[in-house]
């Protein structure tokens, strides 16, 4: 039967390629059939002449063809395309709409963090779904999240789509490129034989090629979300050698030493999803999604408002910690005056009230009978009260006031000594200072987190109210993301929320010097820089038998701890044996003299 020019396997016409990788192309295309638009991802063609290529292939089809989720790109079908007598393997699958991670943030730079939030939603939604399956993707990236806008022009977790999983297998199977497809088509990759997926983005178990589980693709995510709210990978490195040792080695970025903008809270999330270890990670998409939803409401990247409103209802603040309650604290003055009597009625008379010290203060609202008014009974009680009320005042008053004696006529003849001078009225305050509401923030400790791992030292802050902020990794005898230091140091008193920079161990020390001390000394040296240590020689003329004369790696290298550093020993180089003159051969002939 002759198949329509053109058209894959008779039924798909390309269009625009996509994308490209080391194993296959994807192209968008029409399914002739219904005239819907799919993704067609073509098995390229010097695998497609392969039996064992083209059924790697469509195994990668089959373990994902279970999955349909509204944030899965999901697999249509497989098949193989013969017209041209060299056979192309494809897939269909969904047609994502929209534009990937990574060409979005290319091209209109970082984004917000209630879109970034919304997007990684997306994300974990997905992977929710493919760990339900049994399936782990292994190749979470910017490359692999397709993103489209809503009619308003924002973000949202509906428009995500988890593509391409092409490196998905079962829990707890190594990341390694051992079958014939995963072999042929290692591009983003290291020089470690063998390991594939997005260099960028690998977690630390992938990088050894060690077993990869659901907390794999949750590391990925961790590292996404960084790229998203800053628009760069985690662990941007100059070749991808040293990328892939930083995923090992390097302590977790913390996203708003980037950005300031950025809520504490979400810091927190990025680095424990970033932590080395696996099981200080999240246990699950699930738990993660739940901790970003959390720190999205505390945070206060998308408010929620009374209708009409527009303030927030958040009880938090825009960084996320809890508002304090509110102390009032008077301006101008630190202490504040005893007032008598007198003071305190006249300060109520000119705020234009009456009320007894100690009485309750009655509310601005009064009940009153539906259709009736006073009664006069009424209107002559209050009457009477306030008539009291004014006489309780007077009396109040004149109780207070000091009393003026009245003066005696003087007897005859004696002129009447002058009355005495009247006293003074009694001071009247100053209206009330203006007051300013300042909320009380509560101060803590900073705790001893010298020698502890930098994920204890990340908890031991955040239970103590503090945050982990600029990280500086330094070349030491301790071990990886140990913690060295802290600035402000322990014992130091900060405000709650404040960010306490660290300084962790890289994993890596320089070899010591060494020369000219005893073996002994060199091997302690050695060995307290955390280094094995072997013994050599190296032949070394006019110098002692046993004298250090050198290491391998030389002084000052860096090298990874644990790295065995080989201690050279001077050798005398053997004598040399004299070279003997030979003996000149008597000319025939000659005369002697």
């Amino acid at each position: 039967m002759t198949q329509p020019s053109g058209l894959i396997s008779g039924r798909f016409r390309l269009g625009e390629l996509l994308g490209t990788g080391g194993s296959a192309s994807v192209f968008a295309a029409l399914d002739t059939t219904d005239g819907s638009s799919v993704a067609l991802k073509l098995l390229h063609p010097h695998l497609s002449n392969r039996p064992a290529a083209r059924e790697a292939f469509f195994e990668e089809a089959r373990r994902a063809q279970g999955l349909r989720h509204p944030n899965i790109a999901g697999v249509l079908g497989v098949g193989t395309h013969e017209a041209t007598g060299e056979p192309v393997a494809w897939i269909a699958l969904e047609r994502a709409q929209g534009r990937s991670l990574s060409e979005q943030v290319e091209r209109h730079g970082q984004l917000s963090v209630d879109e970034a939030i919304d997007v990684i939603d997306g994300v974990l939604r997905a992977l929710e779904a493919a760990h339900g399956a049994g399936l782990v993707h292994r190749d979470v990236s910017p490359a692999n999240v397709m993103v489209s806008l809503d009619p308003s022009g924002r973000l949202t977790t509906d428009g995500v789509r988890l593509l391409d999983f092409g490196l998905a297998d079962a829990a707890g199977r190594a990341a390694l490129g051992t079958d014939i497809l995963r072999s042929e088509s290692v591009t983003d990759v290291s020089a470690r034989a063998g390991v594939i997926g997005n260099v960028n983005y690998m977690s630390p178990e992938q990088v050894r090629g060690g077993a990869v589980d659901e907390r794999g693709d949750l590391y990925q995510t961790g590292a996404v979300l960084y790229f998203a709210l800053t628009g760069h990978a985690p662990f941007p490195r100059a070749t991808p050698a040293e990328t892939m040792r930083a995923h090992l080695e390097a302590p977790p970025p913390v996203p708003s030493v980037m950005d300031s903008r950025i809520p504490r809270r979400i810091d927190r999330i990025v680095v424990r999803a970033l932590l080395k270890d696996a099981a200080d990670r999240f246990a699950s998409a699930t738990e993660m999604r739940a901790e970003l939803e959390t720190a999205a409401g505390a945070s206060g990247a998308k408010p929620k408002t009374e209708p009409g409103s527009t303030r927030a209802t958040s009880a938090t603040s825009a960084v996320g910690r809890p508002q304090r309650e509110a102390v009032t604290r008077v301006l101008g003055s630190t202490t504040v005056p005893t007032r008598s009597p007198t003071t305190e009625v006249t300060a109520v008379q000119r705020a234009g009230a009456v009320r007894r010290r100690g009485a309750p203060k009655r509310s601005g609202k009064r009940r009153l009978v539906a259709g009736r008014g006073r009664s006069t009974a009424g209107a002559w009680a209050s009457g009477v009260v306030l008539l009291l009320t004014v006489a309780t005042i007077l009396g109040v008053v004149a109780a207070s006031s000091p009393a003026v004696p009245v003066p005696t006529p003087a007897p005859s003849g004696e002129q009447a000594a002058p009355p005495p001078a009247a006293a003074p009225p009694p001071a009247v305050p100053p209206p009330s200072a203006p007051v300013e509401t300042i909320p009380a923030v509560a101060r803590v400790v900073v705790p001893d987190l010298a020698l502890s791992t930098l994920a204890d030292a990340t908890r031991t802050l955040a239970h103590a109210g503090l945050v982990v902020g600029e990280l500086t990794v330094v070349e030491s005898e301790r071990p990886s993301d140990t913690v060295l230091g802290s600035s402000p140091e322990a014992g130091t008193t900060l405000d709650e929320g404040t960010a306490v920079s660290l300084t962790v161990a890289s994993g890596f020390n320089r070899v010591p010097h060494v020369v000219g001390l005893s073996r002994a000394e060199a091997l302690a040296a050695l060995q307290r820089a955390g280094f094995t240590v072997a013994i050599g020689s190296r032949l070394t003329a006019g110098v002692a038998v046993g004298t250090i004369v050198g290491t391998d790696p030389g002084e000052g290298a860096s090298v990874e701890l644990r790295t065995t550093v080989t201690l050279l020993e001077a050798e005398i180089p053997p004598p040399s044996t004299p070279t003997p003159t030979p003996t000149p051969t008597p000319t025939p002939g000659a005369e002697a003299d």
